[in-house]
């Protein structure tokens, strides 16, 4: 009982841990995961679990203190709010571990700045949490194509084109 009371009272690393902006994308990637595995076709009314109830997967929540494990009932239509992750690798892997460069590979991202997009899920979502410290994770509504992502990030060419010289020569002659 002793060991449950320092961790709800927050020793000084968990405290570090909560003014963390990885902390806040570690409480959005398991509640998205949590929405997922709600409104999975797996829970449907002929499984063996009551309804309404939610599984907490310890492997991807395994890093947060114990009282940001209680969870909220959630309604499964409202449940479905963004279904994709959007995941970008913003640091190397080069140095790595082993493990970390295969959760890359099973991401699919293999060159710093590329972007991949996966559905939420709870495994997905615990693929993230293992190179958190790598990834930066945004959740989106649709896939973007290749394209759209390249435009995205293209910036503007800093001029435009008004009309070209042989336009504006035929408006001044004839005016």
């Amino acid at each position: 009982m002793k060991t449950r009371d320092k961790l709800t009272n927050g020793s000084p690393s968990q405290r570090m841990f909560q003014n963390d902006n990885r902390y806040k994308d570690t409480q959005r990637i398991a509640k998205a995961s949590q929405r997922a595995a709600f409104a999975s076709p797996e829970n449907n009314s002929t499984s063996s679990k009551p309804a309404g109830s939610l599984t907490v997967y310890v492997t991807i929540l395994r890093n947060l203190p114990t009282k940001y494990l209680r969870t909220k009932q959630t309604n499964p239509q409202t449940a479905r709010m963004s279904s994709y992750f959007r995941v970008t690798l913003m640091r190397s892997a080069i140095g790595l571990p082993r493990r970390t460069n295969d959760v890359l590979k099973a991401l699919g991202l293999k060159k710093r700045m590329a972007t991949v997009f996966h559905p939420v899920s709870p495994s997905v979502a615990g693929q993230i949490m293992k190179v958190k410290e790598l990834v930066q994770v945004q959740e989106v509504d649709r896939r973007l194509t290749k394209q759209e992502v390249h435009l995205e990030r293209k910036p503007d060419p800093g001029y435009y084109v008004e009309k070209t010289s042989g336009v504006e020569f035929e408006e001044n002659r004839l005016a």
